[in-house]
């Protein structure tokens, strides 16, 4: 049980929750001489008071004893006060899975290391404990800022004397990043001048304090590295200007395309005659941003838009004025530079030159020998002057340029500023390509559907010429006439291969016919006398009166037609 508290009616604190590490909090204030009623109990606990059954803030929790010191957790506890009735933290019940096996196997495996003293005069053998290196107490720079310098300088990787001589010298031997870092973490000047004070302990002091001790006597240093920045980030800045304005001045040079301009008057008759009759008739022109809202038109079908009609009137009927978005192509580069943005940059760049000046007017007579500062900065400052001039007088000319532009086209600049407008004409560009570019696949699908139907047709004629021929080759064959030619355009139909089709059976029937009616019966010759004809399926046999001379030849023709007849029979049967 928990010992009794002292005097004065104050409660023991409580105990440490199981697993944490140290030793509990020191007990409260001693009671006031004279055994007074001393300080009042603290205020209970809200969240574990009375909602949850009368358990009091981490009393309930049982505390442990370990056999032997284990490795810390240092995790972040729940406060009581977060606690709720319902939450898991308030009904959970750990001790149920308690027992000595898992309590030995913890020893066993989380035991914490120590380190065991050497005794004065122990000839054991064991080596003495190392000596503790002492760590150095900061004096005037906090631990966050002296952290960030420590971690600078170790990226340079270079002795403090070393960096101190390469920026007297100022001789670019730095690195830009290197120069924007120590301006970046380096203590103003009077905490430099502060660190100063205690130069007769150096040895007793920080690395990051050493160093502010070693650097911090360059006269102005801030100043310096604020100079040698600058001198650094001119080139890229200018660089970075040089385009932009280029491309602004090329953009606006465009607007002026006459295919453009031919479009516009283009849109302008399309937009009167379609407003005739309301309050927007006649109009002699229209706001730019207008182009964009082309296809927000809709044709009666749905189908298109009135930026797919301007697309195939131009690529149709006025193919000239078609490459008018080749002409444009800096439009929609020009969309993404501020002409603003520009103006903030030389601005920007002339107040560091400014800068510079000012600072070399400290520098005339140099405070150490190696200090190369005022010639450096001097020759950097006088050439960079000379550039900024030639692109500020470029940044003018585009000003004059676009002010121009404005009143040509009738653009407010304080409605609609350049990049906006550039915006607008980039999106219409955009627009017509597309629109172009549906209508010619929507043409092509024309004209694919077209070539097929005419092949169709083509094929169909062909066929119905095909059976015509069949019918009129069958149509000769079945027709009265003279025997042999008859036998002939059968066997030229049969070579042909025209009388296999669709019409083989009809033919073969209407064959059959013509061979069974127009060849006779073989006649007796050993008679002269005439006698009756065989008669044959369809009817009595009629008398034939023959001459004997001419029945001869009679029944050779008659053998020669049938053996022509059973070779086209078998003819068919073999195709």
């Amino acid at each position: 049980p928990q010992g009794a508290g002292p005097p004065g009616g104050v409660p023991p604190p409580p105990p440490p929750p199981p697993g944490a590490g140290g030793a509990p909090p020191p007990p409260g204030p001693p009671p006031p001489p004279g055994g007074g009623p001393g300080m009042p109990p603290p205020a209970p606990s809200i969240g574990l008071h009375g909602p949850l059954g009368g358990r009091k803030s981490n009393v309930g929790k049982k505390k442990y004893t370990q056999a032997v010191q284990l490795k810390r957790l240092n995790w972040n506890k729940i406060q009581t006060r977060q606690l709720k009735t319902d939450s898991f933290w308030s009904t959970c019940r750990e001790d149920k899975f308690e027992s000595d096996e898992l309590f030995r196997r913890l020893e066993s495996a989380f035991a914490a290391k120590s380190t065991k003293k050497a005794k004065a005069g122990d000839d054991s053998g064991t080596a003495a404990a190392a000596p503790v290196k002492k760590s150095k107490v900061l004096r005037v720079l906090d631990a966050k800022s002296s952290q960030n310098l420590s971690i600078m300088l170790g990226s340079l990787k270079m002795p403090f004397d070393e960096i101190r001589l390469r920026l007297l010298r100022c001789d670019g031997s730095m690195e830009p990043e290197s120069i924007t870092s120590l301006l970046k973490y380096l203590p103003p000047a009077d905490k430099l001048k502060e660190i100063t004070h205690y130069r007769h302990s150096y040895s007793e002091l920080a690395e990051s304090e050493q160093f502010c001790i070693t650097v911090g006597t360059i006269f102005r240093l801030e100043r310096r590295l604020d100079a040698m920045c600058t001198q650094f980030r001119f080139e890229e800045e200018i660089e970075d200007v040089k385009p932009q304005i280029e491309l602004l001045l090329q953009a606006c040079g465009e607007m002026r395309s006459t295919r453009f301009r031919s479009v516009l008057e283009l849109v302008l008759l399309v937009g009167n005659y379609m407003n005739a009759g309301s309050r927007n008739q006649q109009s002699y022109g229209f706001e730019l941003n207008f182009l964009t809202k082309l296809r927000n038109t809709k044709t009666t079908d749905n189908k298109k838009t009135l930026m797919h009609f301007l697309a195939e009137i131009v690529v149709t009927d006025h193919p000239e004025l078609a490459s008018f978005v080749e002409d444009m192509s800096s439009c929609g580069k020009a969309a993404r530079v501020s002409d603003e943005t520009v103006s903030k940059s030389l601005t920007q760049l002339g107040k560091s030159i400014q800068k510079v000046h000012d600072e070399l007017r400290h520098h005339e007579i140099a405070k150490e020998k190696e200090d190369f500062f005022y010639i450096k900065m001097q020759e950097f400052a006088n050439n960079a002057n000379a550039t900024l001039k030639v692109f500020q007088g470029q940044y003018a000319k585009l000003q004059d340029t676009i002010k121009s532009l404005a009143g040509y086209y009738c653009i407010d600049l304080k409605k609609a500023p350049m990049e906006e407008v550039f915006t607008d004409i980039s999106t219409f560009l955009e627009n017509f390509k597309q629109a172009a570019a549906d209508n010619k696949k929507e043409k092509e699908m024309e004209e694919k559907k077209k070539r097929a139907k005419e092949r169709e047709e083509r094929t169909k004629v062909k066929r119905t010429a095909a059976q015509q021929d069949k019918v009129d080759k069958i149509k000769a064959l079945s027709g009265a006439g003279d025997q042999v030619g008859v036998m002939d355009d059968l066997m030229d139909a049969l070579n042909s291969g025209a009388a296999f089709n669709n019409f083989k059976r009809r033919a073969s029937k209407k064959l059959s016919r013509v061979v069974t009616t127009q060849i006779p019966e073989r006649e007796e010759t050993t008679t002269t006398a005439p006698t009756p004809a065989p008669s044959t399926s369809r009817g009595k046999r009629e008398s034939l009166s023959i001459v004997p001379g001419q029945a001869a030849t009679d029944a050779a023709k008659a053998q020669n037609t049938k053996q022509r007849a059973k070779k086209v029979f078998s003819l068919r049967r073999e195709r």
